[in-house]
């Protein structure tokens, strides 16, 4: 029964520790997110042209501009990755000392879990944002060739 409540707590913890991330990371680094806010800015425009070739049916244009927005968005995926995992990481930690040193009697394995229900929480979360993103993609292409006919 611990166990059960110990998942949901470090679940909300997870949670909360995310908020506090995205606001102090926005503060600490708000120059960086800038810079990757007009890159990423660059890339919405790639996709636009993009979406644009393929109703145009221009397949070297398509590949060409693919090819740009991939490399911009790696740059940026890994950049974010990076500020962010280690400022969760970081902040999340003293929940991770407290669940050792207080909670080893009741529950074991304690930082291990906390780990997995953070690193499962942000795969989830990032596997449904690519979800989106394919499902919007999509949409532009069609209201385009319709727009086009």
């Amino acid at each position: 029964m611990y166990i059960i409540i110990y998942y949901v707590i470090t679940f909300l913890v997870v949670l909360a520790v995310e908020r506090l991330t995205f606001k102090l990371v926005g503060v600490i680094f708000k120059s960086h997110l800038k810079n990757m806010e007009e890159r990423e800015y660059e890339i919405l425009e790639y996709q636009e042209l993009m979406i644009l070739a393929l109703a145009a049916k221009d397949k070297d244009a398509y590949k060409g501009l693919n090819q740009m927005a991939d490399e911009l968005y790696w740059k940026v995926f890994f950049r974010k990755l990076i500020i962010f995992s280690t400022s969760f990481f970081l902040l999340f930690s003293p929940y991770i000392i407290f669940s050792i040193y207080f909670l080893k009697h009741k529950i074991r394995g304690t930082a291990g879990i906390d780990f997995v229900v953070a690193i499962s929480y942000f795969m989830l979360k990032t596997i449904w944002q690519y979800i989106r993103n394919v499902i919007e993609t999509r949409r532009n292409y069609r209201e385009s060739r319709l727009s086009k006919d």
